[in-house]
């Protein structure tokens, strides 16, 4: 089991933590200056995830959306909001038709906060997939995509994802079935034409270790970080300049 936790920016004091029980629920409980820690409390126990499913979680506003794996691979989302707290009618899936690796984290991340957010996820074979929502047409009717399934990624490896400017250039990370580090990336609405490519291949991390990365907030530096646990339990990292690449 993985916890999740973040901040609410609608208070600054305000901590929220969500994690799977052994059964498969989502529970949460909160902290605040104020109250302490509250009694863990269970979302929705209708629907079940993996065990194992990292939960992840977006706040945007006033508006918290959760998306786990079920326990055939389906993703399913939930949200909150201060006007009704938990959606009444429970959890939504999105687009069925299409299975995750059981227990595979599913990425989320806004391109623009409010207008545009992507979900990442792999599935059994290990190709990754995505799909997304807009405040035009909600979740898109094309439902989940491929994202160059010329490449396999280890089955439910983590997706990471990061905006070196919101909205306008999108990195992706992630690990093969042997440990080497794959990325693509997306300008505006086009992803990269030859698809993906390797890191290097003595950048290799431990099966089932995810890649954190980490851009420069200093925006003229341009300079993206990648961390992660190599095969022998060590620290591994590499980084991306433009005038010297990987």
């Amino acid at each position: 089991m993985i916890w999740a936790a973040l901040w609410a920016p609608r208070k600054p004091d305000h901590l929220d933590l969500f994690i799977t029980g052994v059964d498969g629920s989502i529970w949460s409980t909160w902290w605040e200056a104020a109250w302490n820690w509250q009694p863990w409390f269970v979302i929705h126990p209708e629907v079940k995830a993996d065990p194992a499913v990292t939960v992840s979680a977006l706040w945007r506003g006033q508006h918290l959306d959760l998306f786990v794996t079920g326990t055939d691979g389906a993703v399913w989302t939930l949200w909150w909001d201060d006007v009704v707290g938990w959606r009444p009618e429970g959890w939504i899936l999105l687009h069925p038709e299409i299975k995750m690796q059981p227990g595979a984290a599913v990425t989320a991340v806004w391109a623009i906060l409010g207008e545009h957010l992507d979900l990442f996820a792999t599935g059994t074979d290990g190709a990754v997939w995505t799909t997304s929502w807009n405040n035009i047409v909600g979740w898109v009717p094309e439902g989940w995509t491929l994202l160059h399934l010329e490449i396999k990624m280890n089955p439910g490896a983590t997706v990471t994802a990061v905006y070196s400017v919101p909205g306008k250039h999108l990195d992706l990370f992630v690990t093969d079935a042997f440990g080497l580090v794959w990325s693509t990336w997306k300008d505006a609405d086009n992803w990269r034409p030859e698809g993906w490519f390797m890191i290097s291949d003595s950048f290799a991390i431990g099966l089932g270790k995810t890649v954190t990365a980490l851009w420069s907030p200093d925006p003229s530096l341009n300079h993206l970080d990648l961390y992660s646990i190599g095969p022998a339990g060590q620290i591994v990292a590499a980084f991306w300049e433009p005038e010297l690449g990987w």
